[in-house]
């Protein structure tokens, strides 16, 4: 587990661009006036908090290119594995990367605690899918129990049955957003459904 996690965690630095890549430091404010000089290597780039950031380039020893064709071979894979198991389930309603919401397995979704096997997270007698990670599926039997995504949000089961059912939610983040452009800030928005049909 600890390999299969390291790994998951790292493989996408094979594919990185450090040509977006910029190098930062956090300085005084005060100080920010002499970014300005033509001979500073370094420019203004936002505020942090009561600080003031400046960035540069990435000096080209820092900018490496790993592995490219890797990092796709990897994504390529991993896809096709899933595209065969969509294919050989029975009425796919929902998938994400490493899962697949279905009504019946089929025979290209092998079971097992193995490293690249399917994993069985339960029978489910309802769903409401209102688009990507945004979803509740209610476990079959008793104890009741759910299985939820509402990705940058934090919904109850009503909310997540309301958007599911064409509703919307109006959510306000319990922590503020922070950027290097603006202080920090709470965001309001609405959430609403992006996909068709609930069962």
């Amino acid at each position: 587990m600890f390999s299969k996690l390291l790994l998951n965690s790292l493989y996408g630095k094979l594919s990185a661009n450090p040509a977006e890549y910029r190098s930062y430091i956090i300085i005084p404010p005060d100080k920010a006036a002499a970014l300005a000089d033509p001979k500073s290597t370094y420019s203004f780039a936002g505020e942090l908090g009561p600080w003031a950031l400046a960035s540069r380039p990435l000096e080209d020893h820092l900018r490496r290119y790993y592995n490219v064709a890797t990092g796709a071979s990897i994504t390529g894979y991993v896809r096709a594995m899933l595209w065969r198991a969509i294919h050989s389930s029975k009425g796919a309603m929902y998938c994400d990367t490493d899962s697949i919401a279905c009504r019946g397995r089929g025979a290209a979704v092998r079971l097992g605690d193995a490293l690249g096997l399917w994993k069985h997270e339960g029978d489910f007698d309802r769903a409401g899918i209102a688009g990507k990670k945004l979803y509740i599926f209610r476990g079959a039997g008793r104890p009741r129990f759910y299985k939820t995504a509402a990705k940058g949000a934090k919904l109850t089961h009503a909310e997540l049955w309301r958007v599911a059912a064409g509703g919307a939610v109006e959510y306000r983040a319990e922590v503020p957003t922070y950027s290097i452009h603006k202080a920090p800030h709470f965001m309001d928005r609405t959430i609403t459904k992006t996909t068709k049909g609930t069962r």
